[in-house]
């Protein structure tokens, strides 16, 4: 599969993509609008744009290149890399590179430029919906069209049957109500009263009560015997983070180290600032830091956002441990 496929398909379900060292593409919603000159209603749709040189790679078309062809992160950065790298030498080369369902990106003043298609502007959420036409509609109603008829009235023999069917209606619902009365006279009737206790029974139920021995009591005698100390084993408390890379977990990674030594500095770094962070073990080969774990993935982008916008300049990406073979 072609990567110029992956980022057709991450637009559909993102609002940008970042190709890393060529630039952005953006999609805008547009609403549904009305067109008074040609008396259209249009569904919703979008706009894509393209912004060059666009900064801040969320790490989606990494993700998603590690994710649909199983391979490691490291693996899809360089895989990524070294496409970029073949689209920028086609793009100076003078080439026009089509975008599957998108549209056209070329070189333009030495800068990239990009020109959407028609397809591009379909909405996913919108698909299948066409423009209707307004022709003939004003605010009263319909005006310079033909009213629908209205239906002839019932005689003979269909107002007979109407009249019948009435009857019957009515019968049902008297029946029904019929066995609910009944049904609830059966079970009034059908209730005992409680048996009366006899004289006897009833001394022989006082002389049992006072035998036995009253909640003070019992609560004197709990109170004077202390109840003998329980053992509780004590919890080995582990000094060390624990490596649990999950296939049902996004990691937000905030480092990745060519040793394990510093990427246990940073650790204590980030502990310092009194964030969380989880080592996710060697992947490839770097030592991966992450700084939070989200099972959803519109949470983990929200929290890149954030992250980002608050460490201007630094390097955060979200982790998807591929799931084992």
């Amino acid at each position: 599969m072609d990567i110029l496929e992956f980022i057709t398909t991450l637009l559909d379900e993102n609002d940008f993509v970042v190709v890393s060292g060529i630039g952005g593409f953006v999609a805008t919603y547009q609403p549904a609008r009305v067109d008074l000159s040609g008396k259209v209603i249009h569904p919703p749709s979008r706009t894509v744009s393209f912004v060059a040189g666009m900064k801040g790679d969320d790490g989606l078309l990494v993700h998603q290149l590690a994710q649909r062809l199983r391979i490691t992160v490291s693996d899809a950065q360089e895989m990524l890399l070294q496409f970029t790298g073949d689209l920028r030498y086609r793009l100076e080369k003078g080439d026009t590179i089509p975008i599957p369902g998108l549209g056209l990106l070329f070189l333009k003043e030495g800068i990239p430029w990009f020109t959407s298609s028609e397809e591009a502007e379909v909405l996913p959420d919108a698909f299948g919906l066409r423009p209707v036409s307004i022709d003939g509609l004003s605010a009263g109603g319909i005006r310079g069209g033909t009213a629908l008829p209205a239906p002839p009235p019932l005689t003979g023999q269909a107002l007979t049957e109407r009249n019948r069917s009435r009857k019957y209606l009515v019968l049902w619902l008297g029946l029904a109500l019929l066995t609910c009365l009944v049904f609830l006279l059966l079970r009034h009737c059908s209730r005992k009263e409680p048996p009366q206790e006899s004289p006897s029974a009833a001394n022989t139920r006082l002389q049992t009560q006072s035998a036995l021995p009253s909640a003070a009591d019992t609560t004197a005698a709990a109170t004077q015997a202390p109840a003998p100390a329980v053992p509780v084993p004590a919890v080995p408390v582990p000094d060390t983070i624990p490596q649990h890379p999950s296939e049902t977990c996004l990691y937000l990674v905030g480092g990745s180290f060519l040793s394990e030594e510093n990427a246990g500095k940073y650790i204590a770094q980030m502990e310092r600032k009194g964030c969380h962070p989880i080592s996710l073990g060697r992947v490839g080969s770097y030592y991966l830091v992450a700084l939070d774990t989200f099972t959803l993935r519109r949470d983990a982008l929200q929290a890149l956002r954030k992250m980002k916008a608050a460490n201007p300049g630094k390097d955060f990406w979200i982790y998807h441990p591929p799931t084992p073979k």
